[in-house]
């Protein structure tokens, strides 16, 4: 079976969740012989294409550089682009086509092969007020859900929230693939510079993510505990505004900022007292299953598709509940039992998930649609 693997993740992400999925979905069927994948490819400085070795080798000088007309080059490089995919999809030598996000370039010249697309949360349409310059995105996702044969969720409450928004889609269109995560546990850092004793949050702080619910909860803590601190791994920089609001609640020293590289965060997880992942909506919430896989023991809102993932291998709270959450956080800090319990429990919550079984349920779905 040979497999058009769009590439548009590759060119629109030099990093992040998506591109990394298909990173590892192009590098396990690299590896079977049953399966081709036509990836065309000109150039890209996707980190994860790096990592596993699937990087076009042209223009490799490229990568990682700064240079006097980098934009202008980037520019003709994008054109470049989008001719090579073309050339390849008029060939036609495919069975089927893969979409990797939602730009439908491709719609109309799919010549009659079947196609799966892929939903990855229904953010946009659930929250709306957030995203008030996505409109494009939406109407792009709608538009390929509809054309295309088969969609993959990435969870039931993805699936669910698919079928809430796109009432024609009929329920038997759309198969539910779980993710997995990437962290080699074998890759430990001391970390010296780190708190000795900290809350974990990762990523971005805005928004739907609600970084402040956890900084209220944490309010009572930080009095019982004059050593713990919340570690910010990744999400940037502290803004101005956020700067103001630690100032004004005198925690100026009691929040880290770290961004980490990927080989840095088994360590982070496996050193926190505690993950928390207060976020209103997720897709299917990846730092959950890290947290597990690293014996962190992780507190999440009682949302979306995050009680699906971890199910009892997690304390929950209501999104925006800050005594809840407060609740929670101390009974984890101050109860070894409680403590110890999740983490065995997410050892073996997180053997569920795997990229080969996503790769395999992917191909599976190929085959059906080929049928």
């Amino acid at each position: 079976m040979k497999i058009f693997l769009d590439p548009q993740i590759f060119y629109l992400q030099k990093f992040g969740g998506i591109s990394r999925i298909y990173a590892e979905f192009w590098s396990i069927c690299k590896e079977r012989k049953d399966v081709e994948i036509v990836c065309p490819l000109f150039y890209s400085d996707n980190l994860h294409l790096r990592e596993k070795n699937l990087f076009p080798k042209r223009l490799t000088f490229l990568f990682d550089k700064n240079y006097p007309g980098k934009k202008y080059v980037n520019a003709i490089l994008k054109r470049v682009n989008k001719k090579y995919i073309n050339y390849h999809l008029n060939k036609n030598d495919y069975d089927v086509f893969v979409a990797s996000y939602y730009v439908p370039y491709f719609m109309d010249k799919l010549q009659g092969k079947p196609c799966i697309a892929t939903v990855f949360d229904m953010i946009h349409e659930i929250f709306p007020a957030y995203f008030t310059k996505e409109e494009e995105i939406m109407a792009n996702k709608k538009l390929v859900c509809e054309k295309s044969d088969k969609i993959v969720a990435i969870s039931a409450s993805t699936k669910k929230d698919i079928l809430k928004f796109y009432p024609t889609i009929k329920e038997d269109k759309v198969r539910v693939i779980y993710l997995s995560q990437s962290i080699d546990t074998k890759e430990v850092n001391t970390l010296g510079i780190l708190p000795s004793k900290y809350v974990l949050f990762i990523g971005k702080r805005g928004l739907y993510k609600q970084f402040d619910t956890l900084l209220k909860a944490m309010l009572p803590v930080f009095e019982q505990d004059k050593d713990i601190k919340i570690l910010c791994a990744g999400g940037g920089k502290l803004s101005a505004a956020e700067l103001q609001q630690l100032n004004d609640l005198k925690l100026q020293n009691r929040i880290v900022q770290y961004n980490f590289n990927d080989n840095e965060l088994f360590s982070i997880y496996q050193k926190a007292a505690l993950f928390v992942f207060p976020s209103e909506y997720e897709g299917f919430g990846i730092p959950a299953l890290e947290s597990m896989v690293c014996g962190c023991p992780v507190i999440l809102s009682n949302t979306s598709s995050l009680p699906e993932i971890a199910e009892d291998a997690a304390l929950y709270f209501e999104p925006n509940d800050v005594n809840g959450l407060t609740t929670a956080i101390k009974e984890i800090l101050y109860n070894d039992a409680v403590r110890e319990s999740l983490v065995a429990k997410g050892y073996e919550q997180a053997k569920k998930f795997s990229w080969k079984k996503m790769t395999e349920e992917y191909l599976e779905t190929a085959r059906e649609i080929l049928k």
